[in-house]
This record gives C-alpha cells, structure tokens and sequence, in this order.
C-alpha cells in the first residue's frame, strides 16, 4: 500500500508539473556558457532588451495597380492589429496614394498620369510612379519593391516592414503570428500571393507543432511497446501492467522536466521519445520473468526480484554510470541528455523494480503452462528447485527421490545423491525407516532410486 501510494502521489504531482511545462526553445541556449558569444547575448538581453519583432509582408509578381482596395485594407489592418506596434507597418502602397493624393503634387508629369481620383490611369503609369516613388520621393522604399528592368519597371516582387509587439510567452507568438496571417489571408490574398514572414517566425513555428509532434510520437511509440511486449511476453494481462508502468515513467520524467526548469523543444522531445526505449527494459524483464514462476502471486513476484532484480538494476546503474560525465557539461545539448535520461533511469528503476512486483503480486495472471521454476523456500546452498517437484505430506522429511538412470542426477550436485534404502522383492517395504517415496515414482521399481536430502 505504501509502494502504490508513493506511485500515485508521484504520477499526481508530475500530471501537474507536465500541464504546465512550458513550450519554449531560445537558439542562445545552444552557445556554451562559458563562451564570448554567450557573455555578449546575456548583456545585451541585460542592457538592451528586445522590444519586438521585425517582420515583413512579402508579395510576388502580382497585378498591383488592380489591388489597391486589398493593399489598402491590409495596412489598416495591420496597423490596428493589437499584435503589432502602431505606425510600424510602412506599407510602400500607402506611400505611393498619399504622394499622388497630396495637395502638394502640381508636377504636370505626375498629375498628367492620374486621373480624377489621383491614382494613375493605367497599369504602366502606375509602375511609372511607383519607380519615381523609390528613387525620388520615397528613397527608403527602395528596398521595398524589386523592378524587372529601368525600361520595363515590372514589379515581380515587394514587401512592407511591420514591428510585432514584445511577447511574454510562446502562446502570445503563436497567436501573434497566426494573427498576422490571417490578416493577408482577410484582405484577399492567397498564400502564393503575398504572405507574412519575421525571422522568428522559425522558432515560433516549430514551437506551434512540436507539442502535437511530442504527443503524437509518443503515441505511437508506446502503441508499439505495448504490440511487441504482448507479443514477446504472450499475456495480455501482463503486457497492459508493463505498458502501465511505461506510461507512468513518461508522464513522471515529462513533469519533473518542469521542476528542474526544462522545457518543450526539439532537444527534449527527441531524448524524450528515445527514452521510451530505456523506460521499457526495467518493466518488460520483469513482467516476463514472473510469468515463468509457478506458485501465488506473491511468492513469485518475491522470486521475481530475486532472479531478475539484481540484473535490471546492474543495468540500469551501468546506464547511468555511462552519461553521469556530462552532468557538468556546458553544453545545452549534452546537460539536457544527462537530466532526461537520470530521470528515465530513476523513475523506471522505481517502476520496474518497486511499483510493477506490487502490481503482479496483487492483479498478476497465471504462470505460463510451461512455466518450469519454482519459489525457493528454504534450499541448501547450491541446490535449485527442481522442475514439478512433488509435495511431501505434513510432518514427513523433506526428500526428494530422484531416478538415477544412467548416472542422471536431473541437475542435481553428485555430492547431494545418495543411494536409496534397498526394498524388498518380497512384501515391498523399505528395511530403512526412511518415508516412502511418492506416488508419482511408485513405477520406479529397480535399484536406480536414489534420495537427495534437502
């Protein structure tokens, strides 16, 4: 009871501490901590905080001169946009209308090209302004808008500068950035026609997918423990107690990750989801072992722990003992492989070698019907437990007869054989005082039978 109670108050704790592990990844954490570049990072972030993200909406070779009203919805848009800092969006297009639109342009080479609504007449006058926009009124818009030729002035693409507001957390980024496309996709623009993009649009995107990512293969992964372990264990009951203490050694490494300031990101849920191959072993030995014991429940889980317990933990120690050097290490990558991977070995140790023999004791199936072992009670050192062997009845001595033939101990030493009472031909009674053999060798009838005191 107090085995299952420690199990139950762990998983309870680290179902918590797995809800609020937060989904974050910083590519910073990949520079050493002792390096320069990680001094410069850390001072800057401390002298000079981001304020932001800088993005940019970018467009292909598209008919711009029959676009207006969507150009012109999408920087109100985007300006009124409560993810986006007032007056950051510099949309080139709205540049151009206020130019044309401006009370200040009398120049006859410019208002000829317009008509009533002070926009240019055509598509050609259009691309005409656009360029003169760029090199004579508006020079900062010239990395804005890419030409195909001076003499032609196509524009096969452009883009417009916005600024993303300061964002606490990864579900403000992602929202942030779904926000913004939806925004292009509300104004009439199709993906392959315009779109928008920031550079930390990389991290935020992989933040987006990688918890389902997580949750997905981990899914699957523990669907093929459970196949393989219900095949290679050939009992049902057995496997789902397996698959049990699989899941609760996932769900406790996923919750104390948050504890020990670990987060949601490529480096974690890779180690994670290979961990289930480590987590598995401590269990599935087990579980296998005490189907191969007859007797109750409770003396074979004790039998269990005895045969196969020192071997999981000698493994599951020479495992730890294998990545305990990086514990030190100032690389993110290898200190995260280190915390992970003691947490699969110190949870599934605990699984496998505490919480899974109380399971099998209390809901464990039959053994197999093969199953050839015995639980040991008392033996002499050096003597095992012979398959089947026959019960004696109460209040006689404990002596197994052993046939003999051709030398055959069944296993036993030689030094432990010893001749049985001669038997009489005549009235079949033993001249020794020793117990009759069992009803089981009563075919035994020639001088072969030997006794074996345990």
């Amino acid at each position: 009871i107090i085995v299952t109670l420690i199990a139950v108050t762990l998983l309870g704790v680290n179902i918590w501490g797995f809800v609020e592990l937060e989904l974050y990844f910083d590519r910073n954490w990949f520079l050493p901590d002792d390096s320069y570049a990680r001094s410069y990072t850390k001072a800057e972030a401390r002298h000079f905080p981001a304020d932001g993200f800088t993005g940019y909406v970018y467009c292909g070779n598209l008919d711009y001169f029959e676009r207006k009203s969507a150009f012109e919805s999408l920087d109100s848009s985007m300006d009124s946009s409560s993810d986006i800092y007032a007056g950051t969006t510099d949309s080139w297009y709205s540049a151009l209308t206020t130019w044309l639109a401006a009370p200040s342009t009398t120049d006859t080479s410019i208002t000829s090209l317009l008509d009533a609504n002070k926009f240019p007449v055509d598509e050609a006058a259009f691309n005409n302004l656009t360029y003169r926009l760029t090199t004579e009124q508006a020079p900062r818009t010239s990395n804005y808008i890419k030409f195909s030729t001076q003499s032609d002035l196509d524009i096969t693409a452009s883009r417009f500068p916005f600024r993303h507001i300061q964002l606490s957390d990864s579900s403000s980024e992602i929202s942030a950035m779904d926000n913004t496309r939806a925004l292009v996709k509300a104004a009439g623009f199709s993906t392959s026609e315009c779109f928008p993009y920031s550079r930390a649009y990389l991290g935020w995107e992989t933040n987006k997918v990688i918890r389902e990512e997580l949750l997905r293969n981990l899914g699957l992964a523990l669907i093929c423990v459970f196949i393989v372990t219900l095949i290679l264990i050939a009992n049902i009951r057995t496997s789902l107690l397996v698959f049990v203490c699989v899941l609760c050694t996932l769900v406790d490494v996923a919750g104390t990750m948050h504890f020990w300031n670990l987060t949601i990101d490529t480096v974690t849920s890779i180690i994670l989801i290979l961990s289930i191959g480590l987590a598995v072993d401590y269990s599935a030995h087990i579980g296998h072992m005490f189907m191969t014991i007859r007797g109750s429940n409770h003396e074979r889980a004790k039998e269990t722990l005895g045969e196969m317990g020192p071997c999981v933990f000698y493994g599951g120690f020479s495992t730890f003992l294998a990545f305990i050097l990086l514990s030190n290490s100032n690389s993110y990558v290898f200190s995260t492989f280190f915390k992970v991977n003691f947490l699969v070995v110190l949870y599934g140790l605990f699984h496998g070698l505490v919480f899974l023999p109380v399971l099998l004791s209390w809901l464990g199936p039959p053994p197999y019907p093969t199953a050839n072992r015995e639980y040991r009670k008392q033996r002499p050192d050096g003597v095992e437990a012979a398959p089947h062997s026959a019960k004696l009845e109460e209040g006689t001595t404990n002596v197994a007869y052993v046939a003999t033939e051709n030398g055959n101990t069944n296993g036993y030493p030689m030094q432990n054989v010893k001749k049985a009472p001669e038997v009489s031909t005549q009235n079949g009674n033993h001249k020794s005082p020793n117990p009759s053999p069992p009803p089981e060798y009563s075919s035994v009838v020639d001088n072969s039978i030997t006794t074996v005191q345990t």
